[in-house]
């Protein structure tokens, strides 16, 4: 869970936009492999329950530009 931004947003209750996944790509082509497509930009979003933090919803390859804070606002 250290090693994922999921993990992160778990840990902190705050929502990670990355725009470009290649300033981390070690981190990212494992999974794009796994996918079988390429990651360019995410959002990551807490999913937040009456008991804390129950998961997190991750927005991949936005169709137009980059992810903003109006992208994790509108997932409130």
């Amino acid at each position: 869970m250290d090693q994922l931004i999921a993990g992160r947003v778990i840990r902190t209750g705050e929502p990670v936009i990355v725009s470009d996944t290649r300033e981390d790509r070690p981190l990212h082509e494992e999974r794009d492999r796994k996918l079988g497509f390429k990651t360019k930009n995410l959002a990551l979003v807490p999913l937040k329950g009456r008991e804390g933090i129950t998961g997190v919803i991750c927005a991949v390859n936005k169709k137009s530009g980059d992810f903003d804070q109006s992208d994790v606002d509108s997932s409130a």
